[in-house]
């Protein structure tokens, strides 16, 4: 369950809140002193589609349900939202055919969805928009509106699919001043089939590539947008200029390593943190070290990242097919992997190597600058990241996925 990834905040002095899945519910806790505060029940799917679930600073929460309503918890009570009968801004999309991917607002009175539905022009095209609505799914502003039109893209070396639908996120699913869609456009160099083609296979479609589109929101109101490079957001800030992103095609020997890099991204640079292809290369065995999770501190100045390792270091690790046995390779792959998970401290633009790493421990967030939650043998531990000082609690949670630190 992915939970725990870092939203923007306006000021480091802010309190956030550590929640804290037990049970049915979902339980406050004041990361300060580890006090217990508000418990809300919530639905189990909360658990089984963490990827559906948002808190914001606020205390509201969403679950999509599946036949299309929404669980919402207004921060006193639990309701079941509906799509309202008319939309006098936007009709409705029909029912039957849309498909539709909910984020939370930060201000306490907004919802975003973005709706993917069967349109009037080309043969297979789609209508794709975005919308800010109110609690009660009344449309308020549209943030983005385009034509989606088939196409396929190369996923190697299996072949070529027909491109998904168009994707929207924002950090922990609660949008503040921006929120990312990720979608696919036409390589129009190639080859575009004759409205009265058969478009049902993907080799008659033309080529597409993946995208990502920063939609923000201005001050004084409405919403501008900018393209940026499309490797996986794990969490962002100021408006979505600054990025943590993670890139999963570095190759090693023509082999998938089971390694990543996390990119630091402002306007202004890309800086690689994290480089597990380079730092535990693996070429003749089949196991690999990867980040996990990476989440900026407030303010956005340090980043905090989770490695993960797979298999255990005391499983066999098999070879690689036509590879070749290689001891020292095993023996450091072993080390690494005896180690994990870990947590590493970086101070982008200030050294290239982390601040401080953290042994057998997942991340949770930050509660300042200076302090991460962690979880290590089932309690949450509070880390001050220049000392190394370590708080102590008595909460328990199963694993790194069941917590989140949320931010006003």
């Amino acid at each position: 369950m992915m939970l725990g990834a870092a939203t923007e905040h306006s000021s480091s002095k802010a309190s956030a809140t550590l929640w804290v899945f037990q049970g049915d519910d979902v339980v406050a806790f004041d990361p300060s002193d580890f006090s217990r505060g508000t418990a809300v029940k919530v639905p189990p799917a909360a658990r089984i589609y963490p990827e559906r679930f948002a808190i914001n600073g606020r205390g509201q929460m969403l679950l999509p349900s599946n036949d299309g309503s929404l669980w919402f918890w207004n921060g006193a009570k639990a309701t079941t939202v509906t799509a309202p009968a008319d939309d006098p801004i936007n009709p409705r999309a029909p029912e039957s055919q849309v498909e539709r991917r909910w984020l939370l607002g930060n201000d306490g009175s907004s919802l975003f969805v973005l709706e993917t539905f069967p349109g009037g022009g080309p043969p297979g095209a789609s209508q794709v928009r975005i919308m800010q609505t109110g609690l009660d799914r009344r449309t308020r502003e549209l943030v983005l509106s385009y034509e989606h039109l088939p196409c396929q893209h190369t996923v190697e070396p299996a072949g070529t699919f027909e491109s998904p639908a168009p994707d929207v996120w924002a950090p922990n699913g609660v949008v503040r001043d921006f929120l990312v869609v990720t979608h696919w456009e036409h390589q129009w160099s190639d080859y575009v089939p004759e409205p009265d083609s058969n478009i049902t296979h993907p080799d008659d479609l033309p080529s597409c590539s993946a995208l990502q589109t920063v939609c923000w929101h201005h001050e004084s109101g409405g919403w501008s947008n900018d393209d940026i490079d499309n490797p996986p957001l794990l969490d962002a800030a100021a408006q979505g200029s600054v990025r943590l992103q993670l890139d999963e095609t570095v190759e090693m020997n023509g082999y998938e390593n089971g390694c990543g890099r996390v990119k630091f991204t402002t306007p202004a640079s890309q800086i690689v943190l994290s480089n597990t292809c380079a730092n535990y290369p693996a070429p003749n065995y089949d196991a690999g070290i990867m980040p996990a999770n990476a989440i900026l501190a407030p303010g956005g100045r340090r980043a905090a990242i989770t490695l993960r390792g797979s298999p255990a270091s005391d499983a066999k690790i098999s070879l690689r097919y036509e590879a070749h046995a290689d001891s020292l390779e095993l023996r450091a792959l072993r080390r690494a992997l005896a180690e994990m998970p870990v947590v590493d401290i970086y101070e982008p633009g200030v050294a290239s190597k982390p601040r401080l790493r953290i042994g057998h421990v997942e991340l949770v967030g930050w509660t300042s600058n200076r302090e991460v939650l962690v979880v290590q043998r089932g309690h949450i531990v509070g880390i001050d990241v220049e000392t190394g000082r370590r708080r102590e609690s008595t909460i328990e949670v199963q694993s790194a996925e069941s917590a989140r630190v949320v931010w006003p």
